[in-house]
């Protein structure tokens, strides 16, 4: 089984996507997605390390009937050699708990890589959750592209499509 989630390619599907960034806590950094014309989404911006910041984020509502009978999810990127992090959250709140699987792209190279659902770790504001039950597919709400961990500077993440397996 393979849905695709998220196309940008397909001209029929327009998603609200929302940044956040270490603005909300005082830091500096910013971000943005763009839909290029030619078939893909562009996630950019800068990372700075002032004020304890180092984050950025941008995120989706998904519907969870899409992730019934699920194991995982394909995603098609072209990154810029840093780390980011695919995330899912299971409920529509602004802030929360969230579920993460880290990857290192390629710099100018379009790869794709896939991630089982079993492989996601709780977290709350980047701190690892011991007790936090696993991520349950048909409860996904929101889904997010997130670069952290202290990567100043700017970056950018080209993002094809999001595919659930």
């Amino acid at each position: 089984m393979i849905n695709s989630l998220i196309d940008f390619s397909s001209s029929e599907q327009n998603w609200f996507w929302e940044a956040v960034d270490d603005s909300v806590m005082g830091g500096l950094s910013g971000g943005n997605i763009i839909v290029n014309p030619d078939g893909y989404a562009v996630f950019s911006g800068t990372i700075s390390l002032q004020n304890n910041g180092g984050f950025s984020s941008v995120r989706t509502r998904v519907r969870p009937s899409s992730f019934e009978g699920a194991k995982g999810v394909r995603i098609n990127i072209c990154g810029d050699g840093k780390k980011y992090s695919l995330r899912f959250k299971t409920d529509d709140k602004f802030d929360g708990v969230s579920y993460k699987k880290e990857f290192i792209t390629k710099a100018g190279e379009w790869e794709e890589m896939e991630f089982q659902f079993q492989d996601f770790i709780p977290v709350f504001r980047g701190v690892k959750l011991y007790n936090e039950a696993l991520l349950l597919p048909g409860k996904i709400r929101q889904l997010s592209f997130m670069i952290s961990d202290k990567q100043p500077g700017k970056f950018e993440l080209k993002i094809k499509s999001v595919k659930v397996i």
